[in-house]
């Protein structure tokens, strides 16, 4: 099977789940706490007028993930360097490990609106006061430390859930907790439309199901030719959310050559990737764009998406004619 660069790191961790199925039995714990109630909210007003939301939440057995403890502790609306609305979570991290540990290696933390995972977000405007320093520090047995991870917001109305489970663990125990979002602090209005799935059995491919939509013409960073292909994916696996990337494989050809990927799309084609790597919940879905450098401007192109990791060659395909 043809394997693309992206998807090297998945296959190490795939191949080590592998290496352990049959020789533990999973349990299953999720502890939900759901913030609705206002008084317990305290808000705080920055230069950006940004809306800050505490919880009065101690730590206790039910915060416990293994040999650490973390507490989601409270919410902050602000924005990137683009002007695009985020949200920052900040958590408590409690290490009891016998080593010394720091949260972005010991815990797995996940921000879902409608389903729909939230990418992470690096470049924060100077107005949210914000710093990512605190998740890469290392502390020691019985230590304590405020960590804040800032998300970029799929809309600024629906709820926020948030998970965090154990980097490496046979349990799946989850500490989550949901945040209503007040439309009257939000910052910007960057709503997800919604999506029409066709769920026909040509498009359903083991728990997902993908339909080729749409492709459009563009230029990538160089005014090189480009294709911008539109999916819509729908996971509908039980167990895990998945991401477009790492659940299937897609790939274009013009004349049975196949087209790379194009990373960096000219600004004029307002083109996007980061719904490739946003992981869904069970019977969500979300439209990916994927750009590919054209072999020429005439040809058709043939796109064809297959599970990543199947024992079943069955296929999605779908044949766009170019306008030259």
């Amino acid at each position: 099977m043809k394997m693309s660069f992206k998807k090297v790191v998945s296959l190490l961790l795939v191949a080590c789940l592998f290496a352990t199925i049959g020789l533990f039995f999973v349990s299953c714990e999720i502890i939900e706490v759901t913030e609705t109630d206002t008084d317990n909210k305290t808000a705080e007003t920055t230069a950006n007028t940004v809306a800050e939301t505490t919880a009065n939440n101690t730590p206790n057995k039910e915060n416990k993930l293994g040999n650490y403890i973390v507490e989601i502790k409270s919410y902050r609306l602000a924005e990137d360097y683009q002007g695009e609305p985020i949200v920052i979570v900040k958590y408590g991290f409690t290490n009891n490990d016998n080593d010394a540990s720091a949260f972005y290696l010991s815990l797995s933390d996940h921000v879902y609106q409608n389903g729909i995972g939230l990418n992470e977000c690096y470049f924060v405007d100077d107005s949210a006061n914000y710093s990512s320093d605190n998740q890469t520090k290392e502390i020691k047995q019985g230590a304590s430390i405020d960590v804040e991870v800032a998300y970029k917001l799929n809309d600024t109305t629906s709820d926020i859930e948030v998970e965090v489970s154990e980097l490496i663990s046979f349990s799946s125990k989850k500490v989550t907790k949901t945040f209503k979002i007040s439309s009257e602090t939000n910052a910007g209005n960057n709503t997800v439309e919604t999506t029409v799935v066709n769920t026909s059995n040509e498009n359903k491919l083991g728990n997902y199901i993908v339909e080729i939509k749409s492709c459009r013409l563009a230029e990538d960073y160089l005014g090189d030719p480009i294709v911008i292909v539109k999916y819509v994916f729908t996971n509908n696996d039980d167990n895990d959310p998945a991401a477009f990337y790492i659940a299937l494989e897609d790939h274009v050809y013009q004349n049975g050559v196949g087209l790379n990927e194009c990373y960096v799309a000219d600004d004029s084609a307002n083109y996007s990737s980061d719904n490739q790597t946003k992981e869904i919940k069970k019977g969500a879905s979300i439209e990916v764009e994927v750009a590919y450098k054209l072999n020429d401007t005439t040809s058709d192109i043939e796109v064809e998406v297959s599970e990543w990791i199947s024992f079943s060659s069955k296929k999605v395909t779908k044949t766009f004619k170019i306008a030259s």
